[in-house]
């Protein structure tokens, strides 16, 4: 037991009670405990720690204890007689004790008649002993497994879970089994199981047929011993693959003795189970490589985004070989998939591993073992070096079915581009991977507009090849064309000389009835912000002579949503309906409506040196007739208001009502008269004749000109009338 400091004991504290209705008591832990996140490390380190401060007491004891222990576990090989043994035990004993800790369960390999002269503290019969996670046969000197399988016929995934925890592996000498194993949770994972809900019996029936396998694991019997006495060469041989379901990587010892044959042995191994997000082999095997040096099954380049974790496997294993292994000669191949005990047990190539003395003078075509047993797995990942015969042979559906894929001009040169990319890629050795270059993007331009104008003018073109001129019926007869260096027709002219660009200079015909037309309006469009018709023709002729481009340009435009969202169509208000007045027949002018307009400017003639004056025109309109009145006034008084209507009540003869708007002309008009009537009121005879024939005003809604139309348009005449030359 480590002890802990007195100050510290407050950290570790439990809760007890000796029975439900006992009260709850509070205990300080003053050692370290098993199970606390800090425990692993400051057990090692209590060791570490005394090795370090006792270094010079004892040196050899000081040194087992740092390298040969693993937590509370002490594995020791003694190359020399039993004595030594005895003298390392002595020291760890004393070394140990002085740091307050007692060795006890000793065990060793050599024979009883010799151990009997060095007695050890355990029971003689005792020949199994558990160390470092495994079972020790100190008889044999061999490695085994013992694992504990409850079968019940009926599996929840913490069951599952729970068995695969049991099975301890630190070095990895079960590699495969353990693969096997975290495949399996992998799937229960997928299939978005609870902790406590029963397996389904298909996969229930595939996990108890896997751990009935479990218990064949004290048959495996594995050698402690690697190195030999008389060896004069050690040599490390890696292998790492990947699969669809895991990748791992495998270490074997290979001793070569002075007068006997090389010896290789099964090291250790590592695995992880494949993400599920889908990667492709070649970056798991790379996370496999990441681990291990010499010997990968992979023969793939790697993409960009993988260079970086390359790289790192370089600068691990620059003082070592990269060979390539095949499939079927790998080891990793076996971790990389899973086996359940029965055949990794009767696997010679898991446990001593591929013909390594052929493995390192032969061609890796050379390598074979008849024991390796392949499955379906592995069938559909082995990799196939594919023979393809490319024929280029474009024609006008495919150039359709390209114009359907997109309604973007730009993304449909991208994937033209891309086409011949591929093509160029598959012609030479060089890989191009690239973003498209200008040139590429000119090139599948080119091959658009050739295609459409060899489908649309080829009786010009052939003309033009000739050297002719066009047919007199063509199209392109009043446009002087020419073919380009690129085989396009262009628009010919007298402008060859301009600093203009050559699109410019000589725009490329092109037919507005083909869809690649309507493409080119709509990214134009686009790509100006939404331009109107006229705007949009010009943008593309800069480039471009489509024939018919205007009716493609206003269809464009009105077929354009956000341009439609933009320019919505207002709702059109109905009108009220007419008032009595305008639909009830009448005289002249019973019903008049009054409004004014001007200034103009007038001269007297016959006058020397006459001054320019202004004036207003007062126009009556009749209400039921829609005839005009039209008078003078020379300024917006009520006075001259006054005026205006006894001239017009003269000639026209009196009125019933008289409408105007809210001028204050009109206003102050209206109050005189009505004070002028209430100043004659009292008079019997002129009251009873305004009282007959009297008139009465009325004015117009503040701010509403729509009731007064009429007028209106009445006056909107006049000012043409007054200035003609033939008044």
């Amino acid at each position: 037991m480590i002890e802990l400091n007195e100050s510290q004991t407050r950290l570790q504290k439990i809760l007890w009670k000796n029975s439900k209705s006992s009260p709850t008591k509070i205990y300080e832990l003053r050692t370290v405990t098993y199970g606390t996140a800090s425990a692993p490390y400051l057990a090692t380190k209590v060791l570490q720690q005394l090795a370090l401060d006792e270094e010079n007491n004892s040196p050899l004891a000081s040194k087992v204890l740092l390298q040969d222990f693993d937590m509370d576990d002490c594995l020791i090989d003694c190359s020399s007689e039993f004595t030594e043994f005895e003298t390392i035990q002595s020291e760890l004993r004393q070394l140990l004790q002085r740091g307050g800790m007692t060795l006890h369960k000793w065990c060793s390999s050599y024979s009883p008649t010799t151990a009997q002269e060095f007695p050890l503290d355990r029971n003689s019969e005792e020949i199994q002993v558990k160390t470092l996670g495994m079972i020790w046969n100190s008889v044999s000197d061999t490695f085994t497994y013992k694992a504990n399988v409850n079968i019940n016929h009926s599996y929840m995934k913490r069951d599952v879970l729970s068995q695969i925890a049991r099975i301890y592996d630190p070095v990895g000498l079960l590699g495969p089994v353990i693969s096997k194993a975290k495949i399996f949770m992998q799937q229960l994972w997928l299939l978005k199981l609870d902790w406590y809900e029963i397996l389904p019996p298909d996969i229930s029936q595939q996990w108890e047929n896997f751990i009935k396998t479990l218990p064949d694991l004290e048959k495996i019997k594995i050698p402690r011993c690697f190195l030999k006495t008389n060896a004069i060469r050690v040599i490390l041989h890696g292998f790492a693959d990947a699969s669809s379901k895991g990748y791992g990587a495998i270490i074997y010892f290979q001793t070569v003795p002075i007068d006997e044959e090389s010896n290789c042995r099964l090291l250790c191994s590592k695995s992880r189970v494949a993400p599920t997000n889908i990667m492709t082999i070649p970056r798991l095997e790379l996370n496999a490589s990441s681990s291990v040096e010499a010997y990968s099954q992979s023969h793939i380049s790697s993409k960009n985004a993988d260079r970086v974790r390359a790289i790192v496997i370089q600068q691990l294993t620059k003082d070592f070989q990269w060979k390539y292994i095949p499939s079927e000669c790998n080891p990793a191949d076996l971790i990389s998939r899973g086996l359940d005990v029965k055949a990794l047990a009767a696997n010679d190539l898991w446990w001593k591993g591929p013909d390594l003395e052929n493995l390192t003078a032969s061609t890796p075509d050379s390598l074979r073992v008849s024991s390796f047993v392949t499955d379906e797995c592995y069938s559909n990942e082995l990799k196939t070096i594919p023979k393809l015969t490319l024929k280029l042979n474009i024609d006008s559906n495919f150039i359709d079915s390209l114009l359907d894929l997109t309604n973007n001009f730009h993304k449909l040169i991208s994937i033209l581009a891309f086409i011949f990319r591929f093509i160029t890629n598959c012609k030479s050795g060089v890989k191009q991977r690239d973003s498209l270059t200008l040139e590429e993007y000119g090139k599948a331009e080119i091959f658009l507009i050739n295609h459409f104008q060899a489908r649309y003018f080829a009786p010009e073109i052939a003309c033009l090849k000739k050297g002719s001129p066009v047919f007199q019926s063509s199209k392109l007869k009043f446009l002087n064309p020419f073919i380009d260096k690129d085989g396009c027709i262009r628009v010919g002219g007298r402008i060859s000389y301009s600093n203009v660009s050559c699109n410019q200079k000589h725009p490329i015909i092109l037919l507005a009835r083909n869809k690649l037309v309507k493409l080119i309006f709509q990214y134009y469009h686009k790509r100006d912000f939404h331009v109107g018709q006229q705007a949009l023709l010009n943008m593309v002729r800069l480039k471009y002579w489509p024939l018919g481009g205007r009716s493609i340009a206003r269809r464009v435009v009105h077929e354009c949503v956000e341009c439609f969202k933009n320019k919505p169509v207002m709702a059109n208000q109905i009108m009220g309906d007419l008032p009595p007045e305008r639909v009830t027949p009448s005289s002249s002018f019973q019903n008049a409506e009054l409004d004014l307009c001007g200034p103009f400017l007038i001269q007297y003639k016959g006058q020397r040196k006459s001054t320019y004056q202004k004036v207003y025109v007062v126009t009556f309109v009749c209400m039921a007739t829609k005839a005009v009145h039209i008078d003078f006034v020379s300024d917006l008084t009520a006075d001259a208001i006054i005026a205006t209507l006894k001239r017009f009540f003269a000639r026209r003869g009196k009125n019933s009502i008289l409408f105007s708007d809210n001028a204050t002309n009109f206003t102050g008009a209206s109050a005189e008269l009505k004070r002028i009537y209430k100043l004659v009121i009292k008079n019997e005879t002129i009251a009873n004749l305004l009282a007959s024939e009297g008139i009465k005003w009325k004015f117009l809604p503040p701010r509403a000109p729509n009731f007064g139309g009429l007028w209106e348009a009445g006056v909107k005449g006049v000012p043409l009338s007054i200035t003609s030359k033939e008044w």
